[in-house]
Parts: structure tokens; sequence; C-alpha cells
């Protein structure tokens, strides 16, 4: 079954001891006619995180209401800390004799998940949601019942070792963090398993607020994640607000506040050009996205050096690699001005296909657009192996 719609988040939870017995054991689910439904038995697993960058879960019982507790499934709590924990498993195996004693059984098994839930606060500093992921594989795929469901309550900002996004993560292409992922065995098989995702990009403690572009590429982030997993994943829109849970002592390292990027990779799959031309494969996208790229740009007065980079295979000459990549630099330096960026700010660069430190072995990934604050190490890099402008 699915959870109701999260509501009421505005009080902080106050940690308490660890709950170790999640459930008490109760079986089928009374229907409105007085017989019991022949509900199909679900593992689930919670994913929590209970402490600091985060909104604490503060209304257990609307967060919880639905968990099915159908004979033959079992219930697991995963707290997504710098080092993930589970409590429980609790397995549902008693089956009561008429609906009045399954009614109370459900309820009492219902209260006690919540006081798992309020009692599992965050221990170790950081939050490691992938760790937490795989962690959670486990418990479903060690559960017997027919139906396995993962539910998640996240901000989605990963600081744990697994993939610390603090460290200005959040530039790079979520497909080449997932290789990484993926040759370090941190991917889990999910395969065909529902996982209902909320609080993505909602932060709270020493969390700032991010920005519209940081929930943007968190979510892709995950999409992936899960697509790679073999997981279907819904994104819930519901706000998380409120405190987070700090009492405990948990600390988890902030990623860098809101405000202008220092380095961006437009990619050909957010603005593509014709081949061996200047013009937009597809000109509303391309707009759309330097137009969105436009508005962070825009917000303070840094400036910035819009550098083009190509392939090996696009062109035969380094000259005409490089002149053909400042025209394209060029392109997009023309459209992130009309959207209001002023002129004087940015500074256009060809880079052809020559050797830099963030040029990718795939040499598709090379077609694409660098915009670089100017004062960065990136741009110091870009100035000494692009051709300049006139």
């Amino acid at each position: 079954m699915k959870l109701n719609v999260l509501s009421r988040m505005a009080a902080v939870l106050a940690a308490g001891t660890l709950v170790v017995g999640l459930l008490a054991g109760c079986s089928m689910v009374p229907s409105k006619g007085g017989t019991v439904d022949n509900a199909v038995d679900t593992d689930t697993v919670l994913i929590l995180t209970q402490g600091d960058g985060m909104p604490a879960l503060t209304n257990a019982e609307d967060f919880l209401d639905r968990v099915n507790v159908t004979a033959g499934g079992s219930a697991s709590l995963v707290i997504s800390d710098g080092s993930p924990f589970v409590v429980g498993p609790q397995r549902f195996d008693q089956v009561k004799n008429n609906d009045i004693q399954q009614a109370r059984a459900d309820k009492a098994a219902r209260l006690e998940l919540v006081e798992a839930v309020q009692g599992a606060a965050a221990k170790t500093p950081e939050t490691d949601l992938i760790s937490a992921v795989s962690l959670a594989g486990r418990m479903l795929s060690a559960g017997t019942a027919s139906n396995k469901v993962l539910i998640i309550q996240h901000s989605g900002v990963n600081t744990g070792a697994s993939l610390p996004m603090q460290e200005n993560l959040l530039n790079t292409e979520p497909a080449q963090l997932l290789d990484q992922l993926d040759a370090a065995a941190m991917v889990p098989q999910l395969n065909g398993v529902p996982v209902e995702f909320y609080g993505l990009g909602d932060v709270a403690g020493s969390q700032r607020t991010l920005s519209a572009q940081q929930v943007r590429w968190l979510k892709s982030f995950w999409q992936a994640f899960f697509d790679r997993t073999g997981a279907a994943v819904t994104f819930h829109a519901d706000i998380v607000s409120g405190e987070a849970l700090t009492e405990n002592g948990h600390k988890v390292t902030p990623l860098a506040p809101a405000g202008a990027p220092t380095f961006i990779k437009v990619s050909a799959e957010q603005v593509d050009f014709q081949p061996d031309s200047t013009a937009f494969l597809d000109e509303d996208a391309a707009r759309s996205a330097l137009n969105e790229l436009a508005t962070q740009l825009k917000a303070d007065s840094t400036s910035y050096v819009v550098a083009g980079s190509t392939a090996e295979v696009d062109n035969a000459s380094r000259e005409g690699a490089q002149a053909l990549s400042l025209a394209r630099a060029r392109a997009v330096r023309d459209v992130l001005v009309v959207a209001g960026v002023p002129a004087d700010q940015i500074t256009c660069l060809g880079l052809g296909n020559e050797p830099t430190s963030v040029r990718s072995a795939n040499e598709a990934e090379n077609r694409c657009v660098y915009v670089v604050s100017s004062d960065s190490v990136q741009a110091t890099e870009f100035r000494s192996v692009g051709q300049a402008e006139n």
C-alpha cells in the first residue's frame, strides 16, 4: 500500500532510546465489510536520517499509517547517517481470531513502529544515502514476502564517503559518477522494486537552502541512480518542512551555499549544435537551458570564461577545431547576454580538442561548453591552451 501524503511536519522530534523491537505481530488488513482482505504480503524498508541537514520526521503516524502489515511480510528501518544501520526487521506472522483483535494488533504494531522511528536518531557524522540504499536492498532480498517496497525520506544530499557531494560534485555529469559507483560495486540491484522518495531537496539544520539548479541536479542524479538499480522511483513533491534533529550532536557537512556557480559543463544533451556549425540542433531547447543558466550567472557581478570544446573526430585540424569551438562559445555567450548577463562579464575561448584536466576519455562527452568563473584555477588552465577572441 502507498503511504498517506506527508503532512504536518513542523516540530522537532526528541531523540530517544533506540527501539529495537520494531513491530508487534500482526497480519491481515480488515475490510470495511468485516471480512479479511487478501492483501499481498510485503517487505518494506524505510530510510530516514533523523539528524542534521534535513527536516526531522515529526509526524510519524501519518508517514507510517499505511505500511502493509499483512502476514508473511516485514518492516525494517534504515538510519542513513555516515554509517547506516538497521532497526529490525520485524516479521508479521500473527493472525488474530477476529476483526476487532486484528485492528487492535494493527494499531499496536504501528505505534511500535512510530516509537522505533522516534528513538532511532542518527549517530555517525555525515549522511550516506547510497550506502543506506545498498543496505536496504540486502534487507529486501532477505525478506520472503511476495511484494517489496522501499520508502525514503531524505534530502538527496549525500555527504558520506560513498559520494561526498559537498566536494563540488554537483557540477559533474551523473552518468560519470554512476560509472564510478558501478566500478566500486556500490549500485545495488533493486529490479522491479517501487521506490517512494519524499523530501528531495528539502534541507534544514546546518544545510542552507539549495538552489533550483542544485535540486534539479539531485533529481537527475537519483533518477539515473535508481534507473541503474532497476527500481521504479516516484518523487513526491510534498514539502518536508521543519527543523532538523540536532540534539543528538549529529553533524552533516553542508554543500556550498546557493549562489553564483564556479564551474558548469553545458553538455550536448542540454545544448547541441548541428554538425560543423554554430547553429543549435534544437533552438528552443538550447535557449531554454541557457536561459536557466543565465538566471544563475546574473545573480552577482562574477566574471566568467565561456570555453567551447570539441571531440577529436569533429575536425581534422587543430586550428579548425579551436575555431569551431570558439564560435560555439560565442553562440552560447550571445544567448546568455540576450537573457540578461552583462556582455562585459563574459570572455570566450576555443579549446578545440586540446588536452585539459576536465577532458573525458569518452570523446562524445567533449562536445560541450564550459562556463567557469574568471578567477578559478580552471579558467587559468583554459586560457593557457585555448584560442582567445581577438
